[in-house]
């Protein structure tokens, strides 16, 4: 019988124990994957819920009849409007390296939009030149992004 001598046998032992360290740590891993059918898919979810809820709201906005509905809808549409957000952050995540800034970029601006559109009952004038500001400064992300996903998430529809 072959013995195998103890600096060989240490040696073996502590590879296999940074190997099944390392496969464990990316296993574990909470970085999602980027790809474009993981934000395909993200977006998918979100664009389901917007739409359900905008037509929720619309129908209550043309509800001529009640007040309270059309104060309903109204809610439903900012509701559906902050929702937004959460699917940004959320394309963000997953989206692949070749549109990642354009996201992120897209991501922060929306988010700020939405945190300073309480300033634009106190501001109006400021409020909408900000707004246009920011929408023109993220343009080219907004076009990439659209680009990206008529070309991968089933024509963009």
């Amino acid at each position: 019988m072959h013995r195998v001598a103890k600096p060989h046998l240490e040696l073996l032992v502590a590879a296999f124990t940074l190997f099944a360290v390392s496969g464990l740590m990316s296993a574990c891993s909470s970085e999602p994957e980027r790809s474009a059918a993981q934000f395909c898919a993200v977006m998918d979810k979100h664009k389901s819920r917007y739409l359900a809820n905008m037509e929720t709201a619309t129908d209550n906005i043309g509800n001529e009849n009640s007040a309270v509905a059309v104060i309903a809808g109204l809610g439903q549409t900012a509701a559906a409007l902050g929702d937004l957000t959460i699917m940004w952050d959320e394309l963000s995540a997953v989206a692949p390296e070749d549109i990642r800034a354009d996201v992120e970029k897209i991501a922060k601006n929306y988010s700020s939009q939405m945190d300073s559109a309480g300033d634009s009952f106190s501001n109006p004038l400021g409020s909408l030149a900000s707004g246009l500001t920011s929408g023109l400064t993220t343009s080219g992300s907004y076009q990439r992004v659209d680009q990206f996903v008529g070309d991968y998430c089933d024509g963009g529809s």
